[in-house]
């Protein structure tokens, strides 16, 4: 009979593996040399998951002292070599990429208010077509519905042209 081991996670045959602690089930099995190589890691001889201590004889490592580490400081303040000139440059085209995004988005976002709108208006008007100022006054509105998107489209292009230059 062949069960997989907790740690590493590979299959093995029944005599190979032990049951380190009181956990049950697929967590039961696992390697001798796995557990003592996790003992080591963490530093104690408690299994996480029952928080029972292992049995048949593991030992811990201590946790290494602090002088033994070499310690690497990286809360210090970062700074990127270069030109200032560089710096400005950067810094500038992010603010121009932003700005575009925003009047790009917002000018998208009016055109579809205004197709909304003029939706809204036609559905209105639907079951009234006699009177002739009604007909007269859709013509407008679909004239209108058509040339105002056109016309913030436009500007939105040549205000972002504008602002590459």
């Amino acid at each position: 009979e062949s069960r997989e081991c907790r740690i590493c996670q590979e299959e093995d045959s029944v005599n190979n593996l032990e049951s380190p602690c009181a956990c049950s089930g697929s967590l039961n099995y696992a390697h001798r040399k796995c557990v003592q190589f996790w003992c080591n890691e963490k530093g104690n001889t408690t299994c996480e998951i029952c928080h029972e201590p292992y049995q048949s004889g593991y030992t811990a490592l201590s946790p290494p002292s602090a002088f033994d580490e070499t310690t690497i400081n990286i809360g210090g303040l970062w700074h990127i070599t270069g030109n200032p000139s560089e710096h400005e440059l950067i810094e500038a085209h992010y603010d121009v990429e932003n700005s575009c995004g925003k009047v790009l988005f917002r000018t998208a976002l009016l055109v579809l208010m205004g197709l909304l709108l003029l939706r809204h208006a036609l559905a209105l008007t639907d079951g009234e077509a006699d009177s002739s100022s009604i007909i007269f006054s859709m013509f407008w509105v679909r004239i209108l519905g058509f040339l105002l998107p056109c016309c913030i489209l436009i500007w939105a292009v040549t205000f972002r042209r504008r602002r590459r230059e």
